[in-house]
């Protein structure tokens, strides 16, 4: 549905000189900066080199923001600084052609407000628009030294997993305060590095960074391609880690365990799954296992059918990280109960959500 940005339906936009005039009638002074074509993080690190202002903010060319956005935000960045936050940002207003899917997602998002909310959901997806916020100049420099426009995935994914690394703070107010313009051509929506394969490889990057040491296992519950490719994910991110991290990250072997689980009778290409699991040979009761080695990963992948449970390790063995990657929070809670009911007996969960499928920006 197309939806415009208040005051501005039926309206033409105005131009970049109508806003350089407004800007100049109220004493402010506009600089323009050129990065010569280098990309979008290249623009961001030369503003920041350019900026003297102790707090930063962005804003995208076609994006909309209310008059009192800054004014609110420093206001509440002075207000929780005695609750540690280190930066502030808002909940946003999407217009423009808005899909239904973005709703969710917008709305998914905007729900979280407090920094350990936006901490513990970056693995589900990127919790906050980065230029829905002020941050600290210094923050942005010294800690996170700057943007990094990679090839692999997005900038404001990688900002958000580097933040979180670093112990930053970030909470959010409730106000729509940012503007999203959505429209067909929009890089989210067409960047290849956008794509559920490129966060997926990001999310397992800073997924295994983020582990504790006592962590050997890995467990991922999912259905499908969905399973597999996390399955692969994890594995090309800890071969990555291996060789650029030395021997001491080379040494350190992983095991991946991937639950295909439904908590219903529903199987989609029910013949061929059921010829595969039976050639793959039986484990306990309504399980069923395929194995495979590669260096210092390895992999065990496992049938679970309705009222039937992994089997428990022994007691006292390494800890393990769950991966509930289903695109439905329901879906998700449901494998959470379904580990509970069992006793849950695999070490220490470590949980880490996924979003795909899902409302997915």
């Amino acid at each position: 549905r197309e939806e415009p940005w208040p005051g501005e339906a039926g309206e033409a936009s105005p131009t970049v000189a109508e806003i350089a005039r407004r800007f100049a009638a109220a004493g402010h002074v506009l600089r323009v900066l050129s990065s010569g074509g280098k990309g979008q993080g290249a623009a961001q690190n030369l503003c920041l080199e350019s900026a003297t202002a102790d707090l930063v903010s962005l804003l995208d060319a076609d994006d909309r923001q209310p008059a009192d956005r800054f004014a609110k935000l420093h206001a509440a960045l002075v207000a929780h600084r005695a609750d540690g936050w280190d930066a502030v940002c808002s909940a946003v207003h999407i217009f423009g052609t808005v899909s239904a899917g973005m709703a969710r997602y917008v709305d998914w998002q905007n729900s979280l407000l407090q920094p350990d909310e936006l901490l513990s959901n970056r693995f589900v997806e990127i919790p906050a628009l980065h230029q829905s916020g002020i941050y600290p100049r210094k923050l942005l420099q010294d800690t996170l030294k700057g943007y990094r426009d990679l090839p692999g995935w997005p900038i404001d994914i990688d900002t958000w997993m580097r933040a979180a690394e670093a112990g930053v703070k970030v909470g959010k107010i409730p106000d729509r305060l940012y503007g999203w313009r959505q429209h067909v051509l929009q890089s989210t929506r067409n960047h290849g590095r956008c794509s559920l394969e490129h966060l997926r490889h990001c999310k397992a990057h800073f997924l295994l960074r983020s582990l504790p040491s006592e962590v050997k296992e890995i467990e991922v519950w999912s259905v499908g391609n969905t399973l597999d490719s996390w399955g692969r994910a994890l594995s090309e991110a800890h071969a990555k880690a291996a060789s650029s991290d030395g021997a001491a990250a080379a040494a350190a072997e992983l095991a991946i365990r991937l639950v295909e689980w439904r908590p219903k009778k529903r199987r989609r290409g029910g013949t061929k799954r059921q010829n595969a699991a039976e050639a793959g040979g039986a484990g306990n009761e309504g399980e069923t296992k395929q194995e495979a080695q590669d260096e210092a990963v390895s992999f065990e992948r496992i049938v679970v059918e309705p009222g039937s449970f992994p089997e428990a390790v022994p007691q006292g063995g390494d800890a393990v990280a769950r991966l509930f990657v289903f695109g439905s929070a329901d879906m998700r809670e449901q494998a959470r109960k379904a580990i509970v009911c069992a006793g849950g007996g695999r070490g220490t969960g470590i949980r880490a959500d996924d979003f795909e499928g899902g409302a997915s920006g």
